[in-house]
């Protein structure tokens, strides 16, 4: 063996014995190593004192314990002292109430041990409570240990329509260990003690229904210069807090004090985002102003605009119980574009924040979308093409009008066509083909389309064939007739056979032709 390979050796051993000693500290350091975790991380409970139920079931949680506990009894060198039978010790802690840290108290915890049958009271009065696994005699390696906790949500109906929210984690305690080593081998103990899910969160369902914000009427029509009012405020429903509070209550109570940059709350959103101003004027009953005009909605932001505070003195909700309309806003027709009708939709939105929201009762649901239709009292343009048929030689063009009638014909804009038939043809405008098969009339109310005729290798001298040009929309003026426009290609001996591509072949062929003989001349 030479001198390298006994160097290898060595190393070897070296490696070994370091390992060897690894797994020793390891194994001396985990003899009684331990997994306490809950059988779920999530969970969710009936509301307490609920309107619909007035007793709901509790929700049963299970913490399990497991791990190696074949050194029960056993010393070691630098853990003298065995770990004796008897009740190992955890603590339950609220983590967060609704958001933030507290205790909770809306809830009831209850919970048993191993095969005990009766319940004992887990106090989180102060956010926490101790409470240990059931003794057992003996145990052998993968023994689970389990206790269950019954959980109820307690609290009367606060009036609000929010779920709540209980965060527990589970811990080893550490005043409550007096069957562990002395204190210079607790800490190593208690270094043992793995978690695995260490937290559950445990939601209270609130069986009241969302507050939503509502109009009085979702389809308003008007004139051109007509006023309508419509009515705007909260659908409550016949939801009541059994505990004394009323979502009425509740929501009379957000007066707008916290709520949003100016202390208004509920926002209109409308779409598209420029109407207000150019197609209608909206506005609220006189706020705090010395006159008597109404107020125009402020904005907040392109297309959304201040409506009202949701409670309070001159808010959605007013104090009366069971009244649910809350101001009324006045909507003006300004105008229409030309012939068309102008469609605007409108929504009642929260603009409160999310902390807002969940601070205030919670946040109120969208109102369903109100449309209000403006009527533009102009007579409808018709549209038509200025002649039924058109005859075409084959690789010749024809000129053929779109027209649009009455004072408005001007406002039309844009025909959409569509093209069928054997024929081949392409549709052009201002000498070049039409996109999207859209014809454009500009500010005219006369469109001018070019129909060219390509060469066809399948059509002989004098045969025909047929294509169809076809109005299918107007830009939501009428479509009158004629409608389609007949389209007759006679074939022509007059025109190229060769198709494009061996058109432009021949072009490049006598252009290559016609170079080389001009450099030979000048040679």
């Amino acid at each position: 063996m030479n001198v390298a390979r006994s160097t290898l050796v060595r190393k070897g051993y070296l490696l070994t014995a370091l390992a060897v000693a690894v797994l020793l500290a390891v194994s001396s350091g985990t003899a009684w190593a331990q997994t306490i975790s809950f059988r779920t991380s999530r969970a969710t409970v009936a509301e307490g004192a609920s309107t619909n139920t007035a007793t709901p079931a509790p929700l049963t949680v299970t913490i399990t314990r497991s791990g190696n506990f074949d050194q029960l009894g056993a010393t070691t060198a630098d853990d003298p002292t065995p770990l004796p039978a008897g009740a190992d010790h955890l603590m339950l802690s609220v983590v967060e109430y609704d958001g933030a840290a507290a205790a909770a108290t809306d809830f009831s915890i209850n919970y048993r041990s191993g095969d005990t049958t009766a319940f004992s009271t887990a106090n989180l009065a102060d956010g926490s409570s101790t409470f240990g696994f059931a003794a057992e005699e003996a145990r052998t390696d993968g023994v689970a240990t389990t206790i269950e906790l019954r959980i109820q949500h307690t609290a009367a109906d606060n009036g609000d329509w929010n779920d709540e929210t209980l965060v527990l984690r589970v811990s080893a305690a550490s005043a409550l260990t007096d069957h562990l080593a002395p204190s210079s081998h607790d800490a190593a103990r208690r270094k043992r003690v793995r978690y695995g899910t260490r937290q559950l969160t445990v939601t209270a369902t609130d069986d009241d229904p969302m507050p939503m914000l509502r109009f009085g009427k979702s389809d308003i029509q008007l004139a051109r210069g007509n006023t309508q009012e419509v009515t705007v405020g909260v659908g409550i429903g016949a939801a009541r807090g059994s505990g004394g509070g009323t979502i009425q209550g509740t929501l009379f109570a957000l007066d707008g004090a916290t709520g949003g940059a100016t202390g208004d709350d509920v926002e209109l959103a409308v779409e598209p985002a420029d109407a207000v101003g150019r197609i209608v004027r909206i506005t609220k009953p006189d706020g705090d102003d010395a006159d008597s005009d109404p107020d125009p909605l402020v904005a907040r932001s392109p297309g959304r605009y201040v409506v009202s505070k949701i409670g309070g003195t001159g808010g959605l909700v007013p104090a009366a119980t069971g009244s649910t309309d809350g101001i009324t806003l006045t909507i003006e027709a300004i105008g229409a574009s030309g012939f068309r009708d102008e469609r605007i939709t409108l929504t009642l939105v929260d603009g409160r924040t999310e902390a807002e929201k969940m601070g205030e009762g919670g946040p109120l649901g969208d109102s369903r979308p109100a449309t209000v239709t403006v009527l533009s009292g102009e007579e409808t343009p018709t549209v038509t093409f200025s002649t039924d048929a058109v005859t075409i030689d084959e690789g010749g063009t024809e000129m053929v009008h779109i027209l649009a009638d009455t004072d408005q014909g001007d406002q039309v804009g844009s025909v959409t066509v569509s093209l069928s038939g054997d024929a081949t043809i392409v549709l052009e405008q201002g000498g070049s083909q039409i996109s999207n098969n859209t014809v454009e009339f500009g500010d005219s109310a006369n469109a001018e389309l070019t129909i060219r005729a390509l060469s066809d290798l399948t059509l002989e001298d004098g045969e025909e064939k047929m294509a169809t040009v076809t109005i299918t929309d107007a830009s939501g003026a009428n479509i009158g007739d004629p409608r389609e426009l007949m389209v007759t290609v006679v074939g022509s001996t007059a025109v190229p056979v060769l198709p494009l591509v061996g058109q432009l072949i021949l072009a490049l062929l006598l252009t290559a032709g016609g170079a080389r003989l001009y450099r030979r001349r000048q040679q």
